[in-house]
């Protein structure tokens, strides 16, 4: 089998759950983001930085609640249906593509190396070490 062993899984760059959910909040911000600034100035509203970030994690917590989980307590299983819901979302936004795609991918990539962690970490408290 290829792939990294123990020792090169313990060396990657260990992502919370939370730190993930932000991330996704930053990918949404960098794919709409001007958008959002766009749509609030014309419709008259607060179009800062602060504001239009608080518009984006907005549409984050409605996707959690939409997966049915929590935005402040992020789960795995939760975390993967939230990001392939914004991804399929963002499809019908106008997002290009391949943008949704990288965006995607490095989320699902995170997520999978949890997961492996995790499951290593139950392996390992089952076998006593």
């Amino acid at each position: 089998m290829n792939g990294p062993d123990a020792g090169e899984w313990a060396a990657v760059e260990r992502m919370s759950l939370v730190e993930l959910r932000d991330k996704l909040v930053e990918c949404l911000l960098d794919t709409k983001g001007e958008y959002f600034e766009q749509s609030r100035a014309a419709l008259g509203l607060d179009a800062s930085e602060a504001a239009v970030r608080a518009s984006a994690r907005s549409i984050v917590q409605l996707a959690f609640q939409t997966a049915g989980g929590s935005y402040d307590a992020p789960t795995l299983p939760v975390l993967v249906k939230v990001v392939n819901t914004l991804a399929e979302r963002s499809l019908n936004w106008g997002v290009e593509p391949e943008t949704i795609f990288g965006c995607h991918c490095d989320m699902m990539q995170e997520l999978g190396r949890i997961e492996l962690m995790m499951s290593a970490d139950v392996k390992r408290a089952m076998d006593g070490h």
